[in-house]
């Protein structure tokens, strides 16, 4: 398992601008083996992560001496990004969980 990212914060022109990187990612293999039941279960191999980066900007206001106000605006954006050799399998046997994970949200 992997995890990491860059964040900061930086002032400028009277905003506070926040920009962001985080990755996040898992691999996993696993051997052959025979189940309780003594069913040959085949080596699998997958992983799995997400690629998320963004910016927030805000305009902090003093609204007393003890009380500020900061209204923003963000954008971020994720990649999901998995595989897993086990997927072909399963979509043939037609059980629930073929799905793979792929692709990009933003908001």
């Amino acid at each position: 398992m992997v995890s990491s990212g860059l964040t900061g914060t930086y002032r400028g022109f009277g905003l506070l601008i926040e920009p962001s990187a985080r990755v996040y990612a898992l691999w996993e293999r696993e051997n052959a083996y025979t189940d309780s039941l003594g069913a040959l279960q085949t080596a699998r191999d997958f992983s799995t992560g997400r690629a998320s980066t963004g910016l927030k900007i805000s305009y902090p206001i003093a609204w007393s001496s003890t009380i500020a106000l900061a209204p923003y605006v963000g954008m971020y954006g994720d990649y999901y990004f998995s595989s897993d050799n086990a997927t072909a399998a399963l979509a043939a046997s037609g059980l629930p969980g073929a799905v793979v994970l792929d692709g990009f949200s933003a908001g």
